[in-house]
């Protein structure tokens, strides 16, 4: 029997094939391994403990709460860890005088292996091994094959040696690193009458940060020689509020005044030091590198206002809310920083005006507010600072900055408009809650992109106006209420439209982020916030895209164009809980609509072939769309002028990788066809519950006590992209910030699981 064998690994690991495969001349046997990325992974597992002792007097309450979090991830080498303390507590001396503090801290020792596409710089050489291993061919051996060469050294677990070996990485590639935060505030209060009381609240919160970057000898990433980076940084946030209150009922009438002074100031320190040429791959210090720089940075905001809020009402049924505050920054030009605004909202409960007394509609509240917020720039937005340079020739080095600042900034504003109702019908059984909301920000604060004549690479100035307008609408239902069983159910649905009314004179569009070399979120006028731009397809002008003659492939257009909004059109989200006696089940189900992701990810499944979306890629296709001139972009039209519908055939796996000479729907694609509709539906959590008989809590000496088993994201379904990828769309590169709907991929979500035992005493 013939045996086929991967002659080219065998090519280029000689040693290894002879050591795995005496008996076969070196050649490694060509065969499948279905499991060797799913057995990459583990199953995580999280620990939480924590204990919390309360007492509540009518002077006063203490309150102390320690607990601890361990963590493994699914990832190998990675581990999480985090203590936490709080202690805090209020006493009333006498009838006039308060006081209270809190104290909480928190300790985190994280250590993760470096995964995500963020790992692929030109710099580091591409050593996203996370990302790679999704890739790899089943034909790959990984958990058997060594991982490293006898020598300590990496061994890359691909033909052009693109990746390292996950294994490898995920021991000697890594970030090291510890988070400290400290939050303190103590309060005092006195009461001078039984109308006027005047209360000072001062905290500090300060987070410590402390990272180790790792990229051993070896390593793919930074030409195999290693780096070694060392990042001390530390926030800390100081802030104090006095309050003047004045409270007091004047028959059917009722008025609370409030004068306050508010104080920020807020500091930032950093120092990080970095290291290339690894000397000794066991010794991970900087002195072991023998080439360092150093970086320093620091700045420091200070921000005070005066504000006042009035509310009186009427009857406790008709409430007006008037609101004034004025704030002095040091983040902008001195004639520009100090910035007022005010806001106005009432309310009133028409079912007790009109004196309503019905089990069929127990309340009705309608409500209206307008109101205005400020908000000051970063630090130094107005006037830059010099940066300090390297060393030339033994002699300090002062930078001009690359970035341009507007010296007449200006704050921000973000003007709001509200309004909506409550209702309760059946004795509450049904619940309803609609707001509608306009919101507008001017001013907004960023950075444009400059020529590079200027000698800036950009400016920071004031841009433009944002609009924002939506509705939210929850609905609450008991349908069944007995005295053993109850089920009720939430519903809430959200729906925004985002769109950029104004940019400044000479800005066509913003960058807010994204990469160079991939689609970016950009700011255009006329657009949602935010909206995707990339390489797109060239079409004719109703939108059908052209096809290449010569190729049957789509052609790409010479210029960039938004290819994607990924903001939902409308997310919504249903919550279930069942009660019998002490036994809980809820279970909740949300939908988000609409969206876009741009995703590597899958280019790089269906690419290398390893999805089951590709499986017929022996075959042929004839893919839709009208012939096109690849130099004009113009449709080619037939004698009577009209479009010449594509029926060239093409092979099937031409859809899905090229040299490059055309653009497919994966390798080689243009942005525009990898990027995806993002709806998804989601079982979000499941948790059954069950409470402790009091009578048999009692018999253990406790109050309550509760077991829950909870899952999380335990199942979605995502109709818009390829169908055997198991994609998740929210996936997102960026995390919690302005820039969404963009995936290098990254880690996948997970699937959770937990058991929780609480027991009061």
């Amino acid at each position: 029997m013939t045996i086929p064998m991967y002659t080219a690994i065998a090519k280029e690991y000689p040693d290894l094939a002879k050591e795995l495969y005496p008996d076969l001349e070196g050649k490694i046997p060509y065969k499948a391994y279905p499991n060797n990325v799913k057995d990459l992974f583990q199953k995580g597992h999280v620990f939480d403990l924590s204990a919390n002792v309360q007492k509540v007097t009518d002077e006063g309450n203490f309150n102390m709460t320690i607990s601890r979090t361990d963590q493994d991830s699914y990832i190998p080498g990675s581990e999480f860890d985090r203590y936490s303390f709080s202690v805090g507590g209020n006493q009333q001396f006498g009838k006039k005088f308060r006081a209270g503090g809190n104290l909480a801290y928190s300790y985190t020792d994280q250590l993760s292996p470096m995964y995500g596409n963020n790992q692929s710089s030109a710099d580091n050489g591409g050593m996203n091994s996370l990302a790679r291993a999704f890739i790899m061919p089943r034909s790959w051996d990984i958990q058997n094959y060594p991982y490293q060469k006898k020598d300590g050294s990496n061994l890359l677990f691909q033909l052009s040696s693109q990746a390292n070996n996950p294994y490898w990485a995920w021991e000697n590639d890594k970030f090291e690193t510890i988070q400290k935060r400290i939050v303190a505030n103590a309060n005092l209060g006195y009461d001078f009458t039984d109308w006027l009381s005047l209360d000072y609240t001062v905290g500090v919160n300060e987070y410590m940060f402390s990272r180790k970057s790792i990229v051993n000898l070896g390593s793919r990433g930074y030409a195999g020689k290693g780096y070694l980076s060392k990042t001390e940084s530390s926030n800390q946030a100081i802030e104090s509020t006095l309050l003047l209150t004045f409270k007091e009922r004047f028959q059917d009438f009722g008025v609370r005044a409030t004068l306050g002074h508010n104080f920020n100031q807020e500091t930032y320190e950093a120092m990080g030091a970095s290291g290339k040429d690894i000397i000794n791959p066991k010794i991970f210090d900087l002195a072991n590198t023998k080439g360092q720089t150093a970086s320093e940075s620091y700045s420091r905001t200070r921000k005070w206002g005066l504000f006042a809020d009035i509310l009186l009402d009427y009857k406790e049924w008709a409430f007006l809310n008037i609101s004034g505050r004025n704030d002095v920054s040091s983040t902008l030009p001195i004639e520009n920083n100090s910035f007022f605004y005010p806001a106005l909202s009432g309310s009133v409960v028409f079912t007790d005006a009109l004196g309503l007394d019905s089990s069929i509609f127990n309340f009705g509240k309608v409500r209206a507010g307008w109101a205005k917020v400020g908000n000051d720039a970063g630090p130094y937005y107005y006037n830059g600072t010099f940066i300090v340079g390297s060393p030339y020739m033994g002699q300090g080095m002062m930078e001009l900055p690359t970035v341009l600042y507007d010296p007449e900034l200006e704050p921000e504003f973000t003007t709001e408009f509200e309004a909506g109702v409550d209702f309760k019908f059946f004795e509450s059984r049904i619940g309803l809650d609609f707001t509608y909301y306009n919101r507008i920000s001017e001013n907004q604060i960023g950075a444009k992109t400059s020529a590079p004549s200027t000698g800036y690479s950009s400016f920071v100035t004031n841009f433009g106006s944002i609009s924002n307008k939506g509705f939210e609408l929850s609905l609450d239902l008991y349908p069944i209420v007995t005295n053993d069983f109850t089920w009720s159910m939430y519903l809430v649905y959200t729906k925004n439209k985002s769109e950029i009314t104004e940019l400044a004179d000479g800005v066509d569009e913003i960058v807010i982020g994204g990469d160079f070399s991939a689609p970016q979120a950009v700011l255009i006028k006329g657009q949602p916030y935010g909206v995707l731009k990339g390489e797109k397809l060239a079409r004719t002008k109703d939108g059908i895209p052209l096809v290449d003659p010569s190729t049957g492939m789509y052609i790409n257009d010479k210029e960039m164009g938004i290819i994607g909004d990924p903001n939902p059109e409308f997310k919504t989200a249903l919550t279930n809980t069942l009660k019998y006696k002490d036994l809980a089940l809820s279970f909740m189900f949300d939908y988000q609509k609409g969206g876009c992701v741009y995703s590597s990810y899958l280019t790089d499944l269906l690419g290398r072939g390893v999805t089951k979306d590709t499986e017929n890629r022996l075959g042929t296709r004839v893919i839709k769309g009208v012939y096109g001139d690849a130099n004009t972009l113009e449709p080619i039209l037939d004698a009577d002028d009209n479009y010449i519908w594509n029926t060239t055939v093409i092979a099937e796996a031409d859809l899905w990788f090229s040299d490059g000479t055309y653009s497919t729907f994966a390798i080689n694609s243009c942005d525009e066809v990898a990027t995806y509709d993002a709806t998804v539906w989601r079982l979000r959590e499941v948790t059954l519950a069950y409470n402790l008989p009091k009578k048999f809590a009692n018999k253990l000496r406790l109050s309550n006590a509760e077991i829950s088993v909870v899952g999380r994201n335990l199942w979605y379904f995502a109709p818009n992209v390829p169908k055997y990828t198991n994609y998740d769309p929210v996936v997102n590169t960026f995390g919690n910030t302005n820039v969404q709907g963009i995936d290098y991929t990254g880690a996948p979500s997970t699937r959770r699981f937990a058991f929780n035992l609480s027991l009061t005493f």
